[in-house]
Parts: structure tokens; sequence; C-alpha cells
């Protein structure tokens, strides 16, 4: 059986931060990004986009966006712990 360098490290990550599930941090981040998302859907429907079409268009390209740096809080956040606990 091989073991993949991400899964690896998803183990190390979790088993140094103890107490800190994964579920847990992707929960704060989806937090975030839908805070955001709801101020960044406010501007597109009250200054961006003049019709339904380009609204949607807009809203779904906010929402790939979105995800993209959903991923990348995520992924920068347990790096920063990770470093955080190797430290204390």
């Amino acid at each position: 059986m091989k073991l993949k360098v991400k899964d690896l490290r998803k183990t190390i990550s979790e088993e140094f931060l103890r107490g800190i599930p994964e579920f847990m941090l992707r929960q704060a981040t989806t937090k975030y990004v839908d805070e955001i998302r709801q101020h960044v859907f406010k501007f597109i429907l009250e200054n961006k986009s003049t019709s339904k079409i380009e609204q949607r268009q807009s809203i779904a390209a906010a929402n790939e966006v979105l995800k993209d740096l959903e991923d990348k809080a995520n992924e920068l956040l347990e790096e920063q712990l990770f470093q955080f606990i190797k430290q204390v």
C-alpha cells in the first residue's frame, strides 16, 4: 500500500494538533468564506449586475473564486498551526 504525501501530511498534522480535528478547521474556514460570500453577493446584486443573467454569471464566478479561497485559507491555517505546534 502506497501512502500519498498529502495523506501523510494530513495524518501528521492531525496528530500534532491534538484536540483540533480537521473538520473543525474546515468549519472555521467555511464560516469565514461564507461571511465574505454574503458581502460579495450583496455588492454584485447592488452594484455590478444590471440583469438577472449578469447576476447569475457573476455569482457563479464569485462562487468559484470563493471555493478556491476557502481551500487556500484552510491549507494556510493548517500550515500555520502546524508550524506553531512545532515551536511550542
